[in-house]
């Protein structure tokens, strides 16, 4: 008893902590703007940009799990369904939350939709949003089809809400899912995958300019998706009975494969340069594995999230707790993956001898996020842990909802 309440205060100390240091974040970047941000005219792109891509990412690989899983009925993770698109929703939305605030006009954010150039690839991304919001909102609606239908009979504004969603019966949501689903995979592809080629497109920075972006991005987000899903069915999935089991021992061996391809990836990226000795190309991977960023590279990616996930997952796959934990360390620690790639390449100078022709705070080579730049990543995994509880709490998103549980 005093374990749970212990286990209780902790978590809600541990909101609430982040729901003030968030909008501590929140605060000081609408009243000042990005003054406060270490980045500069020679590093425009910092913390906000590289957790957006962090999130975004995750976002897809999860939709991408939860259509293959709704295409295929595969027993094992089909009650973690809605669970998934939920956490796909979520992470959607601390994504936009994150890239919103980078932005310097955030009141311009629909020029792109109303004058767009067919040509930008940051055009064709927007568009790819809009379709990927639009899929990923009906999916999670139709998925909710068969949840629901047990408080038609409920007052208020649930009740409401599920006489209204399950007006269409459990046949047709199902087929309408397998179509959405099979139509979905491709878009999450494109859409992941776009985000890779966004940076590919930047002629001027050599490190993102090669056709391995893509993939990487792609394999990336299927990696951390399926970690954060891993970390979520372990901490709130009500039932420790056998599909709990199952469906944890199967996203274990998904993110053991992924693990694997995607260092695969890595090593393609990094060994063909330093082999070949490309010199405009090799400060930049000195900076990451020598340099300031080391750490980041050897410690908390390789080490935490690859390394210690892999001999985990290898040992004890079908442990659930051993899942868990290589899915937690694999999903805390992608944020050093999508910094490592934000980052370092725009600390080289393009032109020698450029970061010593003028002085000034704001043309500097150097970057680490202030404390007011994590304060508002605070802010978006407050919001996303917020609707993640009231999901949760409100919804049919776990069996003991469903089942009439709760009220």
């Amino acid at each position: 008893m005093h374990e749970h309440r212990f286990r209780t205060l902790f978590r809600w100390g541990l909101w609430l902590a982040l729901v003030a240091f968030g909008a501590v974040g929140l605060y000081l970047r609408l009243a000042y703007g990005h003054r406060l941000a270490n980045y500069g005219s020679y590093i425009p792109w910092g913390l906000w940009v590289a957790c957006y891509i962090y999130f975004v990412g995750m976002s897809a690989g999860l939709f991408v799990i939860a259509s293959v899983v709704l295409i295929t009925r595969t027993q094992s993770l089909l009650p973690m369904a809605p669970l998934t698109l939920l956490c796909a929703v979520l992470t959607l939305v601390m994504a936009l939350v994150s890239i919103g605030l980078d932005l310097g006009h955030m009141n311009r954010a629909g020029e792109v939709m109303l004058h767009a150039n067919l040509r930008s690839m940051m055009a064709w991304m927007i568009f790819l949003y809009s379709t990927y919001m639009v899929v990923l909102l009906v999916e999670s609606a139709l998925v909710s089809v068969r949840h629901l239908r047990p408080w038609r009979d409920r007052r208020g504004i649930r009740g409401r809400f599920a006489r209204l969603v399950t007006r269409m019966p459990e046949d047709v949501a199902d087929r309408w899912l397998r179509r959405l689903g099979i139509a979905g995979i491709p878009l999450a592809i494109a859409f992941s995958g776009g985000v890779g080629a966004l940076f590919a497109t930047v002629g001027a920075r050599p490190y993102w300019n090669h056709g391995l972006f893509p993939i990487i991005f792609l394999a990336g987000a299927l990696l951390s998706g399926a970690g954060c899903l891993a970390a979520v069915i372990f901490l709130v999935w009500p039932h420790r009975d056998e599909t709990f089991r199952q469906g944890l021992e199967l996203l274990g061996r998904l993110m053991l494969y992924l693990l694997i391809f995607d260092t695969i990836l890595e090593w393609a990226e990094f060994s063909i340069p330093m082999w070949q000795g490309i010199s405009h190309e090799m400060p930049i991977f000195d900076e990451i594995l020598y340099g300031r960023f080391w750490a980041s590279f050897w410690i908390i990616h390789l080490l935490l999230g690859v390394a210690v996930p892999v001999v985990l997952l290898w040992r004890w796959g079908a442990r659930p707790f051993a899942v868990a934990l290589s899915g937690a360390l694999v999903a805390v620690t992608f944020i050093s993956v999508r910094l490592n790639i934000v980052i370092p390449p725009l600390t080289i100078p393009l032109l020698e001898g450029l970061d010593e022709a003028y002085v000034s705070p704001r043309l500097d080579y150097t970057y680490f996020p202030s404390w007011p730049e994590w304060a508002v990543f605070a802010a978006a995994l407050a919001i996303g842990s917020t609707l993640f509880w009231l999901a949760v709490s409100l919804l049919p998103i776990l069996p003991a909802h469903a089942e009439g549980d709760r009220t």
